[in-house]
């Protein structure tokens, strides 16, 4: 039988080996992503939109599509595995930079060389150029996350303990935003997608619990999710589009 506190009794466990079906998840993952994003451009118009704008009632469908949890989470395996295979910072830092920035530079050239040709024939040309430099963002919190390995990967050692902090500090920065300052409250694009990679590094330790806390604590953890979302304060949808009478959950991201 598995430890019934993975998290205390094995955080380093599996991390010695690649992990296929993580690299799915994660590809599935920017799949959903691309498709998401793809379905945020109004043909008839010829400019960026948002579904939810004209259909709030699909709004549970982002409960299925919001997938970045997933990719932050199974990035920490791999990124974890990758620090452990060779712990040198400069060389781990350099190696991950290379992997990260190459994509990133060459989706930034390709749309470059597409787009600016266009741009003095059509506005529709900088509203896309626009919209699809926005999507980077991702990149630069995931190389942020990723970056942070050779520190955050020593907090493992004392998961519940990190875990509280980190949910305590997201918190505070929801209170505080909603209720002092709104601007503090990006200082959770770093903190939420943070905690998730934090998580993730518990992933292959939690393969060894017992199914029967796996289920209880899925089904808490839904279940919580739901009464935030819809019981309130919190958005009942987990992306971003005008006329949401709620705060964001994404932009900037909460508990």
């Amino acid at each position: 039988m598995g430890s019934p506190l993975p998290l205390a009794s094995a955080p380093d466990a599996g991390l010695g080996r690649r992990d296929r079906v993580l690299d799915a998840v994660r590809a599935v993952a920017l799949v959903v992503v691309v498709a998401g994003h793809s379905l945020e451009w109004d043909t008839s118009t010829g400019s960026p939109t948002a579904v939810l704008e004209q259909r709030p009632g699909l709004v549970w469908v982002t409960w299925v599509a919001q997938v970045l949890p997933l990719f932050f989470a199974a990035g920490a395996v791999t990124n974890a595995i990758s620090w452990r295979r060779d712990p040198d910072v400069a060389a781990y830092l350099r190696r991950r930079l290379v992997r990260l920035s190459t994509p990133g530079l060459v989706y930034a050239a390709l749309w470059t060389v597409l787009l600016v040709p266009l741009t003095p024939l059509s506005p529709l040309a900088g509203f896309a150029g626009r919209f699809l430099a926005e999507l980077m963002w991702f990149l630069a919190v995931y190389a942020a996350a990723t970056l942070a390995v050779p520190w955050t990967i020593r907090w493992t050692r004392r998961p519940w303990l990190t875990v509280g902090l980190w949910l305590a500090g997201i918190v505070a920065v929801d209170l505080v935003r909603w209720n002092v300052w709104a601007p503090l409250g990006w200082l959770n694009l770093v903190l939420v997608w943070g905690f998730v990679h934090q998580v993730g590094y518990h992933l292959p330790a939690l393969r060894q619990a017992r199914r029967a806390w796996l289920v209880g604590g899925g089904v808490a953890s839904v279940a919580t999710a739901v009464g935030l979302g819809v019981l309130g304060p919190y958005s009942s949808s987990m992306v971003s589009f005008g006329g949401d009478p709620e705060p964001s959950n994404l932009a900037p991201p909460t508990l």
